[in-house]
């Protein structure tokens, strides 16, 4: 991943670009890294229009906090997001211009706080 890359949105744990030299997008979201092509970058875009969070929340009571489920080509690996990182991974996707200034609001923290 070394091309010369466009940054177009970010939020707090996550990074689109698109590269100049391959036209190749790069989505990095915690701890997992996609590359898709053009056609295949537009295919997941409608996909996540396509989802119903409210439905896959219903239909989901598993143990896991994560019910929102993305399927992917192999048939042994599904892809598991909770609400709030459904929505960032959206947010990363449809937003089409980086932020000039990146601030953090206090409830994004993940940090356990010490009174002492």
């Amino acid at each position: 991943m070394c091309h010369h890359l466009s940054l177009i949105t970010r939020t707090r744990a996550g990074k689109l670009y698109k590269s100049n030299t391959t036209n190749l997008y790069h989505l990095i979201y915690n701890n997992i890294a996609f590359e898709f092509t053009e056609h295949e970058f537009e295919s997941f875009k409608g996909y996540l229009e396509f989802i119903d969070e409210k439905n896959n929340l219903e239909q989901c009571h598993n143990a896991t906090t994560r019910s929102i489920q993305i399927p992917t080509s192999q048939q042994n690996l599904l892809l598991l997001f909770n609400q709030q990182e459904f929505k960032e991974i959206k947010k990363l996707v449809f937003k089409r211009t980086a932020d000039q200034y990146f601030f953090v609001k206090g409830h994004e923290i993940d940090y356990i706080t010490f009174k002492n």
